[in-house]
């Protein structure tokens, strides 16, 4: 059995919406979803360029982005204001955040969870009230029953 998810997200200014397996990649979502045939896929890599879209105002390669990653992000303010980073950019590398120094999480926003999901949150810190040193998140959908 397949499980989909559904996804939300804006195209072009207009609220789009449509369901789907968790792999399923952005770009073949715009076009077998949305019937938005204007994004090309050319070599699946992501180096070609082919497959590029604006996401949040910058350049992305959808053909490496999953679908259900356009449907979630974050919200920080700082000094110059609040701003909101999708979840698929939060992460430059494995302990580097698209959060500026002066800037704090006051939101996040994450994608609707199909039926009979599950999740876990789990973070080490050395000592209990510390700031966390890792953590991990992870969703888990079972097949059948």
């Amino acid at each position: 059995m397949t499980r989909t998810v559904d996804v939300r997200l804006t195209v072009n200014g207009k609220a789009c919406e449509g369901r789907c397996e968790p792999r399923t990649l952005l770009a073949d979502f715009l076009r077998d979803n949305l019937s938005l045939t204007g994004t090309h896929v050319g070599c699946e890599h992501g180096a070609c360029g082919a497959c590029t879209i604006l996401y949040n105002g910058e350049a992305a390669r959808s053909c490496i982005m999953f679908a259900v990653q356009a449907d979630g992000a974050v919200v920080v303010r700082g000094p110059k204001g609040q701003r909101s980073i999708a979840a698929s950019e939060l992460f430059k590398d494995a302990m580097t955040t698209s959060i500026a120094p002066d800037e704090i999480l006051v939101e996040v926003r994450l994608a609707v969870m199909p039926a009979g999901a599950g999740f876990a949150i789990e973070e080490f810190a050395r000592r209990h009230g510390d700031f966390a040193i890792a953590a991990v998140t992870v969703v888990i959908l079972r097949d059948g029953e």
